[in-house]
């Protein structure tokens, strides 16, 4: 299969329900595949490692050379405001400063608070009648990821539904650019700008009264002299939210349909609960919610048998390369036993990391096993096949198949 017959094929509804299949025709194709336009797909493990972890790729689309072709949508070499897309030394400076506040035992004093907030959510789902149809993308996937990371920042929690239609517009902005549209941009530029003054106007708050919370210790967070800039802060402070709320939604909803579809596998972690920690491995693995990342290469880089030119962009598909078959024994199988389901790539690699991967990996656990646990009605197979039928049926119509969040937007 060539570029133009994978494009064509990943915006149809079938392949944004179940992308799987298409991804492995393309990996089958070959390594790497040209776009045109100096960009090139790949699909393989090897290859998807190499570039999220080689310090030649560059987050920066400003570097690309196809940013030459469209000097209106954005300057090339154009210093980008958000640390997902910044490069060393910035990124470094940021990240560090960043580190800070964002420490382990900010993560694990949350750990208590998620296990109460799940408690309280699956209290109120297993008061419904029997045999009622749960929604778990809007009413388990989206409330908790969003209530998390609102309550870690400080945001008032009258104010906690106002970053649902801001947070779904700004992944827009997280697929690769030549995947998106004109459309696409304005809606995150318009997104963005409502978000910053609401940000703005908090951070003023927190300035005069600060709070134990985390936009209050981003404020506080020094190296020295150096501190982090307004600019800076709400930039960091809207990638938390989009971060700590859309792909954790994607994380818990892909986890409930996987093990739904692997009843065996929802048994035997039921009755095996050391194995939590592998078990979410391998959902990561199994069905991630971040599908794709591009990198624009900086210097003469080979992969795949080949030279990459210096700004040229790669966009990796990190769901493809975690059902890379010369990796993952069986890979389209949940195995919540498999020994190296850790090597999965769903939270990217190298100095991008996900920042905030140790809350993510603690959110899914606690909620899925305090679901299967401590609600029976989450546990009857006629409950759990209407929600999968309800998942399946809420597709939309015209979806992007690098949306940063997989499942949850194949589950709307």
């Amino acid at each position: 299969m060539d570029a133009e017959q994978f494009f064509a094929e990943a915006f149809t509804p079938e392949s944004h329900a179940d992308p799987y299949a298409l991804y492995r025709r393309m990996r089958e194709s070959g390594p790497l595949i040209d776009a045109g336009l100096y960009t090139w797909l790949s699909f393989g493990h090897a290859e998807g490692w190499a570039v999220v972890r080689t310090p030649l790729g560059s987050s920066n689309e400003g570097r690309s050379t196809s940013r030459s072709l469209a000097p209106d949508r954005l300057e090339q070499n154009q210093e980008p405001k958000t640390l997902l897309f910044m490069d060393p030394p910035q990124h470094t400076r940021l990240r560090s400063l960043v580190a800070k506040a964002f420490t382990p035992r900010t993560t694990d004093a949350m750990k208590e608070r998620v296990a109460e907030l799940t408690d309280g959510i699956l209290d109120s789902l297993s008061d419904r009648p029997a045999r009622s149809v749960i929604d778990i993308a809007d009413e388990l996937a989206y409330p908790l990821p969003i209530q998390v990371i609102c309550e870690m920042l400080g945001i008032p929690t009258t104010d906690h539904n106002l970053f649902h239609d801001w947070s779904h517009a700004l992944t827009r902005g997280l697929d690769p650019a030549i995947l998106r549209s004109d459309d696409d941009n304005h809606v995150v530029e318009q997104a963005s700008a409502e978000l910053g003054d609401y940000v703005n106007g908090l951070l003023q708050i927190r300035s005069a009264d600060p709070r134990d919370d985390l936009i209050s210790a981003l404020l506080a967070a020094r190296d020295g002299d150096d501190r982090l800039t307004t600019e800076a802060l709400i930039e960091l402070v809207m990638l938390l939210l989009i971060a700590g709320h859309e792909t954790t939604m994607g994380l818990i909803g892909n986890g409930v349909v996987a093990l739904m579809e692997h009843r065996d596998q929802l048994e035997l972690w039921h009755h095996n609960p050391e194995l939590s920690g592998n078990a979410i491995e391998e959902i990561l693995r199994y069905d991630s919610p971040v599908q794709m990342l591009q990198r624009t290469i900086t210097a003469p880089f080979e992969l795949g048998g080949r030279v990459i030119s210096p700004g040229d962009q790669i966009i990796v598909s990190l769901a493809a390369c975690n059902r890379d078959p010369l990796v993952f024994t069986d890979p389209d199988r949940l195995d919540i036993t498999r020994a190296n389901a850790n090597r999965h790539l769903s939270f990217g690699g190298g100095i991008h990391h996900c920042l905030g991967a140790s809350l993510a990996r603690a959110e899914r656990e606690i909620v899925l096993t305090n679901s299967w646990r401590d609600s029976p009605k989450l546990r009857c197979p006629a409950s759990l096949n209407c929600v999968a039928a309800l998942y399946s049926a809420a597709a939309p119509t015209s979806p992007s198949p690098c949306g940063n969040v997989s499942s949850s937007s194949r589950t709307r």
